[in-house]
């Protein structure tokens, strides 16, 4: 995954937008059947986010329903 999010076309990702990304494809890798890689990466963009929670609040937001969408759906298993 390193390598996907490395670099855009202006250079490296700052650390906010990175988390951003990689908040999306954990829940993306969550959806596809890689549950605790998923999840795991989504906790760690959360954890970059939710200090900076002024900063792309939508993102933050987004990455907050995801987390309470597989833990409700970890819950009903």
């Amino acid at each position: 995954m390193d390598a996907a999010f490395a670099l855009t076309e202006s250079g490296p990702l700052n650390e906010l937008d990175r988390a951003i990304l990689e908040a999306e494809y954990g829940a993306c890798l969550w959806r596809t059947g890689q549950r605790a890689e998923g999840e795991a990466l989504l906790r760690a963009a959360l954890a970059v986010l939710e200090p900076r929670q002024n900063e792309k609040s939508l993102h933050l937001q987004r990455a907050r329903r995801r987390l309470a969408e597989i833990e409700a759906a970890s819950a009903n298993e």
